[in-house]
Order: C-alpha cells, then sequence, then structure tokens
C-alpha cells in the first residue's frame, strides 16, 4: 500500500499482516479523492475506522491541514501510528486506539469530509450518520463516504443527509453523502 499523490506521494505503508483489516485498495481509494478532491485547501478529515490510516495519511498528503484516525484494533492502532511517524506527520494528525461510536462523541473539531469503512459484518450507515449529526463535527456540506460490500443495500433517505451517488467496484461499493445542517 502506498500514498497516490501529493506531497507523500510514493511513499509505501504499513499494513497489518494478518486478516483483521481489509485495506482499501489503491483503486478505491482513487476514486474516492477524485470524487471528492482530487485535492484541498485545508479543512479536517475524519477516518472512522482507520486501519493502516492511509485514508487519513493520503487525505493530508492531498492538503487537508489535520486528520483524525480512529481505530480499535490495538495491533491495527500501532500501525497507524506507525505510519504518521514515518511519514513525519505527527503534528498533523491526531490517532485514537477507541470505539469510533464512543470516541466520535468527545470530538471538539468539525470536519469536512468522513470516510467511513466499517468491518463489513458491523455496518450500520444510518445509527453511523445519525451519531455523526449528534455529536456535532460536520461542518455544513461535509462529505461522508461509506465503504461497503457490494452486496450491501444503501440507504438513501437519512435525515439531514442529501444521497449524493454510489459507485461500485468489483467487491466494493462507495456510497456519498452529504451533510446540510
Amino acid at each position: 500500500m502506498r500514498i497516490i499523490s501529493g506531497k507523500f506521494k510514493g511513499r509505501r505503508l504499513k499494513t497489518m499482516k494478518d486478516q483483521t483489516t481489509r485495506p482499501t485498495s489503491d483503486k478505491v481509494k482513487e476514486a474516492f479523492f477524485q470524487m471528492t478532491g482530487p485535492y484541498y485547501e485545508g479543512g479536517s478529515f475524519l477516518d472512522c475506522y482507520a486501519g493502516s490510516g492511509a485514508m487519513a495519511l493520503e487525505a493530508l498528503s492531498r492538503g487537508m491541514t489535520h486528520a483524525v484516525a480512529i481505530e480499535k484494533n490495538n495491533k491495527a492502532y500501532q500501525i497507524v501510528s506507525e505510519n504518521t511517524a514515518m511519514l513525519q506527520a505527527t503534528d498533523l494528525m491526531t490517532s485514537y486506539n477507541d470505539d469510533f461510536h464512543h470516541r466520535v462523541r468527545e470530538l471538539k473539531e468539525r470536519f469536512k469530509l468522513v470516510y467511513c469503512d466499517p468491518p463489513y459484518r458491523l455496518t450500520n450507515i444510518e445509527e453511523d450518520l445519525v451519531l455523526l449529526k449528534r455529536s456535532d463535527v460536520l461542518v455544513d456540506g461535509a462529505i461522508v463516504c461509506y465503504e461497503t460490500s457490494r452486496e450491501f443495500a444503501i440507504p438513501t433517505e437519512i435525515p439531514g443527509f442529501s444521497f449524493i451517488k454510489e459507485k461500485q467496484y468489483p467487491n466494493t461499493t462507495l456510497t456519498f453523502y452529504r451533510f446540510e445542517e
């Protein structure tokens, strides 16, 4: 796995050696950033189920000024920390070894771009979006993207959010929502 574009372009990232996390493919990662950017002039990025931290680090590489990565798995969290240090981005990223559903309630920052890639068996888009809204962590117009299995039924009507689009890949679907205060 590597950083695709921006100031950290080409840098390789560590990933988990076992199957406890599922890294986002370069193709899906590039598609996400092409649909939302591809480059940014500041703002904050939230990676709700961070895995290796690759999405948050890619966002920083492309111009986001700060990122928050939340990862519950202890080993994966260690990889997030190592990747952040390797890119010398510790002043740009805050990471938490915690459950997203708990930690998001504690955050004081507001985000303009959010990426959620939960374990496929635990995906609950409606619950997560309602939690993001109630936690007051989204700026008006924030984009929230979910990575799910292709078989997952995508909700299109969630109060406070407008469905933007869905993009399917062989095993994965990216679904985009816009937060509207």
